[in-house]
């Protein structure tokens, strides 16, 4: 009970008031619950306001990211074309203005201005082919992938046959295989291009004599961490693991530098090279990864990882 008491000048009065014991139980326990259902709603709120922050930063940083893929695609646009017809147009027109001359019946070829003319075609040819392979590197990433399932040994003798390679210049063992139950989903299209630059690369060192390039191949599975950039993360998954070891090159010491744009055989060859960048930018795209390693009989391996799609 709860009683007021008020005083006037004639009297008095008292107000009294109550609640059933029962009926007080329930009304403070609906308090309470109010209470916490009010607090919860607060929590909740800043949890909800919390969240939209981080949305929001995610929102900004999601349209920096766009902007910047947009400027990049901007980029290999242009570089495409000046790949493909600018740098291209003027080779072309030295390249046919020196194949006249030398054409001309009264320029011998022995002759100091004879040799200038094709040492400037030579010259030409290979800064033209130099970037076709640039245009082609640039033009990787314009076709979306399509993961098909892929025979690593058919994908090696198919890329063989197009580099037009015998079998008395590259002689190519495989080692082992994918087991049967094994199916590894890829974009043919790439892994062959891979194939073929590696077979490239290692015939490009006894091209000019007798010597048979001898290739051992060997695929199986291998566990690995599919975080590579991110810190402190991991997820264990299962990848095929290819080991391309080539025995024809044995003046290479290997040094990151084999996988760059443009590379020589040894210091003393005058030819630039496009390197095995095109390798690596390929395995990047497959979700890849390739490294190289040397043994005691100074081959060298080619170590690449392949997600199962």
């Amino acid at each position: 009970m709860n009683f007021t008491f008020e005083e006037y000048n004639d009297g008095y009065t008292i107000y009294a008031g109550g609640i059933q014991i029962n009926q007080r139980n329930k009304f403070e326990k609906a308090l309470l619950e109010s209470k916490k259902i009010a607090q919860k709603a607060v929590e909740e709120n800043v949890e909800l306001i919390a969240i939209r922050n981080t949305l929001l930063e995610t929102q900004h940083q999601l349209e920096l990211q766009l902007r910047k893929l947009s400027r990049k695609e901007s980029f290999q646009r242009e570089l495409s074309k000046v790949l493909s017809h600018d740098l291209q147009e003027p080779l072309r027109k030295i390249n046919l203005f020196s194949s006249r001359l030398l054409e001309n019946e009264d320029l011998n070829h022995e002759t100091d201005l004879g040799r200038g003319l094709l040492k400037i075609s030579r010259f030409v040819e290979q800064v033209r082919h130099l970037l076709e392979k640039l245009e082609q590197y640039n033009g990787l990433e314009g076709k979306a992938l399509e993961h098909v399932p892929v025979n690593i040994e058919e994908a090696v003798l198919k890329a063989k046959m197009d580099c037009g390679l015998s079998s008395e210049k590259v002689n190519i063992v495989f080692e082992n295989h994918l087991e049967p139950d094994k199916k590894f989903l890829s974009d043919n299209r790439l892994v062959l291009i891979l194939f073929r630059e590696l077979l490239v690369h290692a015939f490009s060192y006894h091209k000019n004599d007798d010597y048979t390039s001898k290739i051992k191949i060997s695929v199986d599975t291998i566990t690995e961490n599919v975080f590579t950039e991110l810190k402190d993360a991991y997820k264990y998954e299962e990848c095929l693991r290819i080991v391309f070891e080539d025995n024809s090159n044995q003046k290479y010491i290997p040094s990151t530098s084999i996988f760059d744009l443009f590379w020589k055989l040894d210091a003393e060859d005058t030819e630039l090279r496009f390197g095995l960048a095109y390798c690596k930018r390929i395995v990047q795209l497959l979700d890849g990864n390739i490294t190289t390693a040397t043994n005691k009989k100074q081959s060298l391996k080619f170590i690449i990882t392949l997600p199962f799609k």
